[in-house]
């Protein structure tokens, strides 16, 4: 079995928090504008 140090432990975790708000941030970000060109795409 293999033990981690608090400092791994708190590393590890807010590494996958900010993983999370990474892609939360990318989500709100967009905001369906390449809808609008939908017919023009895939015309093309």
């Amino acid at each position: 079995m293999q033990t981690y140090t608090k400092k791994e432990v708190f590393n590890q975790r807010f590494a996958e928090m900010n993983q999370l708000e990474e892609v939360k941030k990318r989500e709100r970000t967009y905001d369906g504008w390449l809808f609008d060109y939908e017919t023009e795409i895939e015309n093309c």
